[in-house]
């Protein structure tokens, strides 16, 4: 497990640095964030302005675990998002599979567990 990927994931994220954000995934890469969709760094970045830093996302990293070929962190999320309904701390996981150091595959889901 890489954890200075992951580590430099929720940095990046954090700071809003889109930049610095898209240099950490494959070209081709795919993020699917709450079943939606993106692949490749021009639509990675795209979902980086709306989603990250259009909603001023932040992510403390509770846990971070390796699962087989992937690496499955826990956190808390927070942003200027509507969170009327949502629960506090609002809780996701981010699946992370990782190919050559670089982030191939995000999956974004809430942890309702």
């Amino acid at each position: 497990m890489n954890r200075k990927v992951i580590t430099d994931f929720v940095e990046a994220i954090n700071s809003r640095d889109i930049e610095r954000l898209l240099a950490l995934f494959a070209a081709d890469a795919i993020v699917n964030d709450q079943l939606n969709e993106v692949q490749g760094l021009a639509e990675i970045g795209e979902w980086a302005k709306t989603d990250v830093a259009g909603v001023s996302l932040s992510i403390e990293a509770i846990s971070i675990r390796r699962h087989y070929g992937s690496t499955i962190m826990k956190g808390s999320v927070d942003g200027t998002f509507d969170k009327r309904g949502l629960p506090d701390p609002l809780l996701y996981k981010f699946y992370f599979v990782l190919s050559f150091e670089k982030i191939a595959l995000l999956v974004v889901l809430r942890d309702e567990a």
